[in-house]
């Protein structure tokens, strides 16, 4: 997170690859990277992302937003996952 915030967007994603390669489950450093590729403009990337983080055991829920919201910026017709994305994200 401290790279994301100072402004080292490609060593964050570095470092949230890493992260995961060690502990592919670890769902806070999958919305860092999700979150990290959506606000550098690589919504597709982060959709994907996202959605991959979706199926860990204990998803974080601001997974859950991020994906939601790239759908949304891609202009996607999939509401019904849109709203359950939502709706999980509210809970």
């Amino acid at each position: 997170m401290a790279q994301y915030l100072g402004g080292q967007n490609a060593e964050s994603i570095k470092t949230c690859h890493t992260v995961l390669g060690l502990q592919p489950d670890f769902s806070p450093a999958r919305v860092l990277l999700a979150f990290t590729l959506y606000m550098q403009g690589s919504v597709d990337e982060a959709a994907q992302v996202a959605a991959q983080g979706l199926h860990d055991p204990n998803p974080f829920p601001y997974l859950y937003y991020v994906h939601a919201v790239a759908l949304l910026k891609l202009e996607s017709k999939d509401y019904d996952s849109i709203l359950k994305d939502l709706t999980f994200a509210e809970r």
